[in-house]
């Protein structure tokens, strides 16, 4: 329903909040959206088939939706070890990690960019 097919009072005060130049306060953010599966194929892919299982890290439902701040300068060292250890070496996972810290491992290697995300699941 559009402002011309109200009431006459309802279109009063339409036209009044119009004029009167109201303005809801907002800002313009970037949010990048991935689905998880994407995400997962990326790090096949890049890294000589590193299994990454963002569902299960993540112990998320199905069609679900997650926000995630990439920032690596809130990677600490024995995170950025335990991941590296898992995509430059043997490790078929890491010994301890979440999503968060492979996120910011892949933007401190410059392959995805710092900023809010939201990452998509369903399976």
């Amino acid at each position: 329903m559009s402002a011309s097919d109200l009431s006459t009072e309802a279109k009063s005060i339409v036209e009044k909040a119009l004029e009167d130049n109201l303005k809801v306060n907002m800002q313009t953010v970037t949010v990048y959206k991935v689905d998880s599966s994407d995400l997962e194929q990326f790090v096949y892919k890049a890294f000589n088939g590193k299994q990454w299982e963002w569902v299960a890290v993540e112990e998320c439902g199905n069609y679900s939706s997650h926000e995630i701040t990439v920032d690596p300068s809130e990677l600490e060292d024995d995170e950025r070890e335990d991941v590296d250890e898992w995509l430059f070496g043997d490790r078929k996972y890491p010994k301890t990690y979440t999503n968060r810290d492979i996120m910011n491992r892949l933007c401190e290697l410059e392959l995805i960019p710092a900023g809010e995300y939201v990452v998509d699941s369903s399976w």
